[in-house]
């Protein structure tokens, strides 16, 4: 199976995002240059610069810092709604395998 996993380009691609975002998130207070939610009115809307990477919102709060600390709430969310979908195809595919027929055929429509 990893022969053929490091054999497609394509997924090692995806994999090496995947991990890349998960390393933003978990260290998110280590990447990010400031508080997400600190608002700074000198800095209102400005463009991005080297003190601000990808510039400031209305508020002026540092957009970069948002967007990384933004990616735990993101990832968590899809790791829940995976370990839920999950849990319910464990569930019916545990009862149409145990009954099968109709049962069987009902679930899996």
């Amino acid at each position: 199976m990893i022969r053929e996993f490091s054999k497609n380009k394509t997924a090692i691609v995806a994999l090496a995002i995947i991990i890349a975002m998960l390393a933003f998130a978990l260290f998110a207070g280590f990447i990010a240059p400031y508080d997400p939610t600190h608002i700074d009115t000198k800095n209102i809307l400005t463009r991005p610069s080297s003190a601000h990477i990808f510039g400031t919102d209305t508020l002026g709060r540092d957009i970069f810092s948002r967007i990384v600390y933004g990616s735990r709430i993101s990832l968590s969310i899809g790791f829940i709604a995976v370990g839920i979908a999950i849990i319910i195809g464990i569930f019916f595919g545990s009862i149409a395998g145990y009954y099968g027929g109709r049962v069987d055929s009902i679930l899996m429509r």
